[in-house]
């Protein structure tokens, strides 16, 4: 699970992985979730595989009809949160972008408190902050990216 925010061009994500295996159990560990691709900054939330699939898919330049006739029959549950020139957008297994038109936004498993967070200003950093005390599935270290390369 995870948290990822957005405000004032800023993608924020936590860091925590968990998988729940049959023979292994639980597991906890970290992983990342915010990219940059090309002009893109990517966050990805909900199962990895898929979200990985997608990425290959948007890196490749969504040409791969196959994959992505895949990605949508597995209907598998993740978004891809895209921030770019043209504004902020999200994507899931349909693969059709809808664009973001609120100041500011939060998704994964900490949505609740992140958007809490944003309603009282907080900033896309300070929100995942905030989430990860309060949802078990989002942890530090909190990573955020701008369109702005430093």
């Amino acid at each position: 699970m995870t948290t990822i925010a957005y405000r004032n061009g800023i993608i924020a994500a936590d860091s925590r992985e968990t998988t729940s295996d049959e023979s292994a159990g639980d597991y906890a560990g970290k992983c990342v979730k915010l990219l940059r691709v090309g002009d893109n900054v990517v966050a990805l939330q909900g199962e990895s595989s898929p979200g990985m699939a997608w990425l290959h898919w948007f890196r490749e330049g969504m040409r791969d009809e196959a994959l992505a006739q895949s990605i949508r029959d597995a209907q598998n549950d993740f978004t891809a949160v895209v921030l770019n020139k043209r504004g902020l957008w999200t994507w899931d297994c349909w693969l059709v972008p809808q664009k973001v038109t609120a100041r500011f936004y939060a998704v994964g498993s900490g949505t609740k408190a992140a958007l809490g967070a944003l309603h009282m200003g907080a900033s896309a950093v300070q929100a995942v902050r905030v989430a990860c005390k309060i949802d078990p599935w989002s942890a530090p270290p909190i990573v955020s990216m701008s369109l702005k390369q430093r």
